[in-house]
């Protein structure tokens, strides 16, 4: 009888058995199945044989899967144990870890919720994707600048001439309106006009009122729910009437939800546009104009249809208007106004600063500390750990602790987010820390916390369980320089951040204090300025005359345009000599006899407006920057056309700051208009302040009852204007603390850890004779070598940075050197201190027991 031939097993059934049961030595489980595989295939054939072989497979998998978890939940709960055990053996180090790594992802996470906040805005219509704004690139006599505002009439001609285009509307923003019902009378900012496919391309859900109708009549008019409870507490709001500055009655047709704090039409009331005034020429832009395109045409192709659709209708030829569309998602971050991108940018850095210097913290602890647990793996190896069991302990407890920092981190953000608030000044109703909780910032946080885990338990896991296990025990584990060196890099790095951070608070600082005391050019002092709202304007003659009855007041002023920054500006125009090609935009505006002297604005030449000369009526005060463009000695009695008035220039006045500190000093020209003022700037004494108020109200009351008494302060319209460089200084300020309090955490740690490691060379020493001070002054001065080669990395970094940011303004303070050295020496301070403890314990300590240690 012939043997038949041997056959393996399936490839694939052996490939399963060897995962089933691993090899653990010469005499294998796969081998015993192979062995019998081939008693079957000899006495049953082939098939039978294959079919027993996955017989086997199937009958031990259930055992497998039940050994396995069986197994694998001890070993988890034993690592978890250590872990636990670890952590409170060392609960300095384990403190200082879960402390620092909690703040640093508590201040990443309070800031990636601002910056996915931001970046919200209008993503919540239904339509976003396809509504667009209508921008446009406008070019006069060789100088070209971006304009987001519009032509009245541009919408119609564009819906006329491109279908492409399902709905438009331009919007419009009333500065303040009064609105009144009844006995109910209050001024109100939030009211726009719109057309009536507003509500077609937005989503503002409606409670009552149909959207496609709502804005039909000329007088009808659109109110949020707040507006609703306001006026009409009790009633139905619907069909009534709302008054409007005293003349104009408006018929409520619709009644919407208010309006989410993440988008940029803020409103409370609508009301349909006005005619459009379609004489005016294509350079009067008085509207702002969006468009919703159909799904299928692309931004980028209806850019190029409707690019030159102005330029083919403009006469005027220095004159070029260029058409773009803006997504309507990008607006509230739009590259062409990058003060809040500027700010975002800011905060973005400093939370990135402070999360990387609270991961080099708990990483830098993390390798030191393993260092002490070489005996603890050395006997693990020796009772049969494998080098993959020793590497899943280190990173799973590296992850435990970096978890616990992010459940500490959630809980720390969420009671700092009223700090948080405060500091960037967000006072959104919609901005809480609920609405941080998205997708996207918690996933962000977790993937940082799994990062930082890793990063800080690979280090040890692949060095420490690479080491022989009998060189472990005897003691002879080089502790290693490497990661020594390691260490004193993280170090570094963690303080060149915190030094940058230091440098950045005191420039900011200094920039702010810089511009608040800035000479302006005027007395803002003691000013106190009321709005006219219309209709009150007639009564501006009588009002001021009673207010000067009273010797508090010492002079009343008035202007047409808003204090403190002018924004109301004009290119048309014209005088004696000037160049045709000449491009010049002159600020200008109307103000009454005494508004120079109430503000106390100097006169460098010439002699203010006058009530013995009727002819000042068409004469002009101009300051000292344009009477400079016009390249002329003496600008007074020179002819002067600009916004369609001619007349001479009879005073030039000292150059004064009425624009915001980011530009130059512009080009300025006041016109004597008294019947023109709208808002009045009244010099009051400086004693009795509150008594003054009262007067000036109650005189207000008087004269003019049926308008509400607001007034302000000029010198803290003047401060306003800076919120946005005190909200980053006071953030980054904030971080800086935080950053400095990680760095110091982190250098106590490495300090106790120094100075644990050379116990017995500190024994020695002192027992030749080293003195306490000697021995200070050697474990200090390894310290201080860290601190600083992180101020000569951190300084060039910092100015650089610095220096650009300072660009943004025209009026701007100096990198001095004082700043850099003393962030220098508060670092370096901080550093000292910190560690300042366990060198003087060290130092002092009796060397008997510095011997004794083991």
């Amino acid at each position: 009888m012939t043997k038949k031939k041997f056959k393996n097993p399936p490839r694939f059934a052996e490939w399963i058995l060897s995962c089933i049961y691993p090899d653990r030595g010469d005499f294998t489980s796969v081998g015993d199945f192979r062995e019998e595989f081939f008693e079957v295939y000899q006495s049953s054939g082939p098939f039978k044989a294959d079919l027993w072989y996955w017989m086997q497979i199937a009958k031990s998998i259930p055992s497998f899967i039940r050994n396995k978890g069986h197994w694998n939940i001890i070993l988890f709960y034993n690592y978890l144990k250590t872990a636990f055990r670890n952590i409170k053996r060392h609960k300095g180090y384990s403190f200082i870890n879960i402390t620092g790594l909690a703040l640093g992802l508590a201040s990443c996470f309070l800031v990636t919720g601002l910056i996915i906040y931001e970046l919200s805005y209008d993503n919540f219509h239904e339509n976003s994707a396809n509504i667009y704004r209508v921008n446009q690139d406008y070019t006069r006599r060789g100088r070209q600048f971006y304009e987001s505002w519009t032509n009245h009439k541009l919408m119609q001609m564009l819906i006329n001439d491109y279908p492409e285009i399902i709905h438009a509307t331009r919007i419009n923003r009333a500065d303040s309106s009064l609105v009144s019902n009844g006995e109910k009378s209050f001024y109100e900012r939030n009211l726009i006009t719109v057309d009536n496919a507003f509500f077609q391309m937005f989503t503002f859900p409606f409670i009552k009122g149909d959207k496609r109708t709502a804005l039909t009549e000329p007088n009808s008019i659109v109110i949020t729910e707040e507006i609703a409870s306001k006026y009409f507490p009790d009633e139905e709001p619907m069909g009534k009437l709302l008054k409007i500055d005293n003349e104009y009655d408006y018929l409520i047709t619709g009644v919407v939800k208010n309006t989410p704090p993440n988008s940029r039409f803020q409103f409370n009331m609508a009301v349909p546009q006005k005619k459009a005034m379609y004489d005016l020429p294509w350079s009067a832009m008085s509207t702002i104009t969006y468009i919703q395109l159909n799904p299928e045409v692309t931004a980028d192709e209806f850019n190029r249809k409707i690019g030159d659709f102005i330029q083919k209708q403009i006469v005027e030829e220095d004159l070029q208007i260029q058409l773009f569309l803006e997504p309507l998602e990008e607006l509230h971050l739009s590259r062409y106004a990058g003060s809040l991108r500027h700010t975002l940018y800011m905060y973005s850095l400093c939370a990135f600063a402070i999360l990387l210097v609270a991961c080099v913290n708990f990483i830098n602890l993390s390798t030191a500390c393993s260092a002490g647990r070489a005996k603890e793996i050395g006997i693990r190896k020796v009772v049969g750990a494998f080098r993959n069991n020793v590497v899943f302990q280190f990173l799973g407890e590296s992850m435990l602790l970096s978890f616990i920092s992010l459940f500490a981190a959630l809980v720390l953000a969420g009671l700092l987010f009223p700090v948080f608030n405060n500091l960037i000044n967000m006072n959104a109703a919609g901005f809480t820390f609920l609405s941080l909780m998205t997708p996207g910032v918690v996933l962000v946080m977790i993937g940082v916390a799994i990062f930082t885990g890793f990063a800080a338990g690979c280090y040890p896991a692949i060095v420490l369980s690479g080491f022989s296990p009998v060189k472990i025990i005897k003691g002879h584990l080089d502790r290693g320089s490497k990661g020594f060196a390691l260490r004193k890099i993280l170090v570094v790095v963690q303080f060149g951040f915190s030094i940058f951070l230091i440098i950045g608070t005191v420039v900011i600082f200094n920039q702010l204090s810089f511009m608040k005391n800035k000479e302006i050019g005027y007395n803002k002092e003691q000013i106190v300025t009321i709005r006219l709202r219309k209709g009150s304007e007639k009564f501006y003659p009588r009002f001021k005359n009673q207010l000067l009855m009273d010797s508090r007041i010492i002079k009343v002023g008035g202007i047409s345009t808003q204090l403190p920054y002018f924004w109301e500006c004009t290119d048309n125009n014209d005088w004696e000599g000037k160049d045709p090609d000449q491009h010049v935009v002159v600020g200008n505006c109307h103000i009454d006899y005494d508004f120079l002297e109430t503000l106390g604005i100097e006169l460098v030449e010439g002699r203010n407006f006058s009530r013995d000369f009727s002819t000042d009526a068409n004469y002009f005060i101009v300051n000292e920057t344009l009477a400079n463009i016009m390249g002329i000695s003496s600008a007074i009695g020179k002819r002067l056309t600009l916004v369609g008035q001619t007349g001479n220039i009879i005073g030039v006045m000292k150059d004064f700051i009425f624009w915001p500190l980011d530009s130059q000093i512009k080009p300025l020209a006041f016109m004597l208009g008294p019947d023109k003022v709208r808002f009045v700037s009244i010099r009051i004494k400086k004693e009795n302040i509150a008594s003054t108020l009262g007067f000036i109200e109650k005189t207000w009351k008087h004269t003019v009852p049926m308008f509400p008494f607001i007034y302000s302060f000029l010198d803290e319209d003047f401060n306003e204007s800076f919120q946005a460089e005190e909200s980053l200084g006071r953030l980054l300020t904030t971080f800086a603390f935080i950053s400095i309090f990680i760095s110091c955490l982190g250098l106590l740690g490495l300090a106790s850890y120094t100075a644990q490691q050379r116990t017995k060379e500190i024994g020695i020493r002192k027992v030749l004779g080293a003195s306490a001070s000697g021995i200070i002054m050697m474990l200090s001065q390894e310290f201080t070598r860290w601190v600083v080669i992180a101020n000569v990395i951190a300084f060039p970094v910092a100015y650089f940075v610095m220096s650009r940011w300072l660009q943004n303004f025209a009026y701007r303070t100096t990198l001095s050197l004082w700043v850099f050295i003393l962030s220098a020496l508060l670092a370096l301070v901080l550093a000292m201190l910190t560690v300042s403890f366990q060198v003087f314990k060290a130092a002092t300590d009796n060397p008997v027991d510095f011997l004794r240690y083991e």
